[in-house]
């Protein structure tokens, strides 16, 4: 239907189209934006899509499916709900204490986090290999009263590094003044 969208837009009202489940988030240059908006939602209605209006917002920034998104600012991250439950189920992880979500549910949240705050993605690996050792030896999953010092170093560390910041500035897009745009990347074993 998506897809279908854009053909009907045509090539002079390019905008990006994006739906997860039921959530949509539609990109569009500001100069076109009422003459598209009619005909995106006169489709929708063609095809029975229902719209729930009290979702509907615009502007240059916004959250959509917990990840926040600053395009005036060109910057990318979580939204402040997300980074408030990582941060909470860090801490509880942190004192010891049994959290809501067991080990490996709060950390697929984290990795969800890392996705858009990706310079923090490698500090995962090891609690990736604790959660498969555990699995491997035992069949359980990770006490979360019990965690060994190294783990607790890495999300103290993950957690400073939330709290300090929940958006990262895209490096990728636009070359702003006095920079280049990244046009080709090798890697030194290219053959």
């Amino acid at each position: 239907i998506l897809r279908g969208a854009h053909y009907a837009l045509g090539s002079n009202f390019m905008a990006w189209l994006l739906l997860f489940a039921d959530d949509g988030k539609i990109i569009m240059p500001l100069k076109h934006f009422r003459q598209m908006v009619p005909i995106l939602f006169a489709y929708f209605a063609i095809f029975g899509l229902s719209v729930k209006w009290p979702k509907v917002r615009g502007g240059v920034q916004f959250q959509w499916i917990g990840y926040w998104t600053d395009l005036e600012k060109y910057r990318v991250g979580i939204s402040e709900k997300r980074r408030a439950w990582v941060v909470f189920w860090i801490q509880q992880l942190l004192d010891g204490k049994p959290t809501e979500a067991d080990f490996d549910s709060g950390l697929g949240r984290l990795c969800f986090v890392c996705n858009a705050i990706v310079w923090d993605r490698p500090f995962l690996a090891p609690l990736y290999a604790l959660a498969a050792a555990v699995r491997r030896k035992s069949g359980g999953k990770v006490d979360c009263t019990k965690l060994p010092p190294y783990i607790k170093v890495v999300l103290l560390h993950l957690k400073e590094r939330l709290l300090a910041r929940r958006t990262i500035h895209c490096e990728r897009g636009r070359p702003r003044v006095g920079k280049s745009i990244e046009r080709f990347r090798s890697d030194a074993k290219a053959e």
